[in-house]
Parts: C-alpha cells; sequence; structure tokens
C-alpha cells in the first residue's frame, strides 16, 4: 500500500524523492506498521471479550490519529502540542517527515525513532504477557 501511495503522490502531485528517500520511507512505514501493531497487540492482551477489543479498537483510533495530525501544529496549545508530538502518531508523523527528506534528519527524529522502538517494545511485551487464546 506505501508503494501505491508513493506512486499517486508522484503521478497526481509530482512528489520527487531522492532513490534514498524512497527506500527509507518505505522502511520507516513498514517499522510504523509495527507500532501500531504493537498498540493493538496490546490491546487485545488486556481485554478479554472480543466484541469489547473491537469496540475499544473502533474508539481509541479516531484520538489516536487526530492527536498525530493535529500535534505538529499550536492550534490548540503547546501542552497538547508537546503530548501529540511524543504520541505514536507524532512520532510516526515526525519519523515520516524526516524519511521524506533524509537531509533534514534532525535530533528530533532519532528521538521520535527511539520514541517508537520503546512505543513497539512496551505495547508488544504487554499483549505478549497478557494475552490468552481462549474458544469462546
Amino acid at each position: 500500500m506505501a508503494v501505491v501511495v508513493l506512486v499517486a503522490a508522484a503521478v497526481v502531485e509530482k512528489v520527487t524523492l531522492d532513490p534514498a528517500a524512497y527506500l527509507l520511507t518505505l522502511t520507516i512505514v513498514v517499522f510504523s506498521s509495527a507500532v501500531f501493531l504493537a498498540v493493538g497487540q496490546a490491546v487485545v492482551g488486556l481485554i478479554k471479550s472480543a466484541d469489547t477489543v473491537n469496540a475499544v479498537g473502533r474508539l481509541s483510533f479516531l484520538p489516536l490519529v487526530a492527536l498525530g495530525l493535529f500535534g505538529h501544529s499550536d492550534i490548540f496549545g503547546t501542552t497538547f502540542e508537546t503530548i501529540s508530538r511524543w504520541s505514536p502518531g507524532g512520532a510516526v508523523a515526525t519519523l515520516l517527515s524526516g524519511a521524506m527528506n533524509p537531509a533534514a534528519w534532525t535530533a528530533d527524529t532519532w528521538w521520535a525513532l527511539l520514541a517508537s522502538v520503546l512505543y513497539s517494545v512496551i505495547f508488544a511485551g504487554i499483549g505478549i504477557r497478557w494475552f490468552q487464546w481462549s474458544t469462546r
């Protein structure tokens, strides 16, 4: 899907990246998917009912995405911006921004990479630790 998005961006919006940026962007997309997979794994590990997992997933999706989207602006104030910047979506947005322009890769991008690794490890650990298979 990431390849389709990059091709569509190149064709429709005339977005051009150098080959290293394309490779880095695709790598970051795969890595970023692991962050949200780990969040989902933690939800499944902590909640035993499939219906409740479904509801929590649907209810938490929009705030997580909104937090990541609006975090890089100061529309809601600096506290919201700081919280949003360090949320899973905000860290992924920072990573993607750095991947598409490797020359602008900054210390903030490295911190976002570290935060994403920590989110992946912690949430996956929670999910693995408390998940129990049930046939019900």
